[in-house]
């Protein structure tokens, strides 16, 4: 059997519970695998502060030939979350005409930005209620609420519909 050398793992509903929480004996065997030498990389739509607050307790910080990647693939980090790659993220025109989608096709839209988020809730999912508690939370009503400094900083933007994750949920039942 071939050795190895690199895990790379999604986090939610993978390496995390369901109550975000990586359990103890996967901790255990992730981190005996790193003073193996294989690599572990984070990967998620998450932001880096997100996962290194994840990698900080698989101690990948001590093992260089961990990482992470961040925002579906736009950003890869090195342990010690030195961004190694960046891509192109979305302007303000890119979310004004996400954002006009948005509101024709009544989905609710999420904007992250480095420091903070605006939910806006055209679909009515209730998406502010219990999502994204690790950073300052803006509910607005129209998109050009948003200070224009911030679209320095987009990091992602995602589409939020009811009705589409019942279809989704019924379609999956259906292929069984």
């Amino acid at each position: 059997m071939e050795k190895i050398e690199l895990i790379a793992m999604d986090m939610d509903g993978t390496l995390l519970t369901s109550h975000q929480k990586i359990l103890p004996y996967t901790k255990e065997v992730l981190m005996n695998l790193q003073k193996q030498g294989v690599s572990l990389v984070l990967a998620s739509g998450r932001d880096i502060e997100s996962l290194a607050f994840y990698g900080k307790q698989l101690e990948i910080e001590k093992y260089p030939q961990s990482g992470y990647i961040v925002l579906n693939g736009l950003e890869i980090y090195n342990s010690q979350k030195e961004c190694l790659y960046k891509g192109k993220r979305l302007n303000k025109d890119d979310v004004y005409i996400l954002n006009a989608l948005a509101k024709k096709y009544m989905f609710d839209m999420v904007i992250f930005f480095e420091k903070c988020l605006y939910i806006l809730t055209y679909g009515k999912t209730g998406i502010m209620e219990n999502h994204f508690i690790d950073r300052d939370k803006y509910g607005i009503d129209d998109v050009n609420k948003i200070p224009d400094d911030l679209y320095q900083s987009v990091k992602k933007l995602h589409l939020f519909k009811v009705q589409q994750l019942w279809i989704r949920f019924y379609q999956l039942f259906n292929w069984i």
